[in-house]
């Protein structure tokens, strides 16, 4: 059992993870977006939120990857 991908974030280490602030990961459990995708799941424990790795990761990598801007194709 890989124990990493279990493993929880604070909102301040999500945030740096995804390279938002801390306001629009907030924002996006309101909203329910982020990025123009739907916001990463997150858990409630207490008054605290936390949001598991493997989801943080698995939100991340629908975004696509480029080597340079010419790549990129206007939508």
């Amino acid at each position: 059992m890989d124990l990493s991908s279990n493993w929880v974030l604070s909102e301040v280490e999500a945030s740096k993870l995804l390279g938002c602030s801390k306001c629009s990961l907030k924002q996006s459990r309101y909203t329910g977006m982020l990025f123009g995708k739907p916001a990463p799941i997150f858990i409630k424990m207490g008054r605290s939120v936390r949001y598991k790795l493997s989801e943080l990761l698995k939100f991340r990598d629908q975004f696509p990857e480029y080597q340079n801007t010419s790549q990129i194709i206007e939508e």
